[in-house]
């Protein structure tokens, strides 16, 4: 009896630890701080690399992944239930695709970087969103305008194939708001 006693204890010990990201509230700046305390020092570090304010680099990685680092696209389904190949090559807390990535790594000499890695994930998402601020003359605190060529890529977004993407402009829409919403949480958890 207690040796069933203690093989539950340590179940239960060592299945509690799966459980901590699923208690952090991602609408809470101070949960995610508190949390996950490097990841503040991490967004701190790209926000003074890049320019782009903390508040928006968690924003876009709320909307890409909600901050699952090996999130992937859904797949397609072959005869409805057979797994068939992703859509998208875009993976990690910043849903980044392959080419573009390495572009990244190429540009920054972040060799070994990792897209599942949080430090390495919004050190691109400011890197990525510094430059389309730069190329597009978008101001840096502009949630909505960057997250629209942030999904759709540089080009996408001066194209405006965004106009015709509900969903998009929708999900602009909550980056710009989570933004604003981040950003006063960080006035108040400091």
């Amino acid at each position: 009896m207690l040796s069933v006693f203690i093989k539950m204890s340590v179940l239960v010990f060592l299945l509690s630890g799966c459980g901590q990201h699923g208690r952090v509230d991602f609408s809470n700046i101070c949960s995610i701080y508190k949390a996950f305390p490097e990841w503040e020092q991490a967004a701190r570090a790209a926000e003074h690399q890049h320019g782009i304010p903390s508040s928006l680099l968690f924003a876009v990685i709320h909307q890409e992944s909600r901050f699952l680092a090996d999130a992937r696209p859904q797949r397609d389904r072959l005869f409805g239930f057979l797994p068939g190949p992703r859509f998208s090559s875009a993976y990690g807390f910043a849903q980044v695709l392959d080419a573009t990535w390495q572009n990244y790594i190429t540009q920054t000499g972040h060799q070994g970087a990792d897209r599942a890695h949080f430090p390495d994930a919004v050190d691109f998402v400011g890197w990525y969103l510094s430059a389309i601020a730069t190329r597009g003359r978008i101001p840096v605190t502009d949630g909505y305008r960057l997250y629209l060529a942030y999904h759709e890529g540089y080009r996408g977004y001066l194209k405006g194939s965004w106009r015709r993407k509900k969903v998009l402009i929708n999900a602009a829409k909550r980056v710009a708001n989570r933004a604003k919403q981040y950003q006063r949480g960080m006035a108040r958890c400091r």
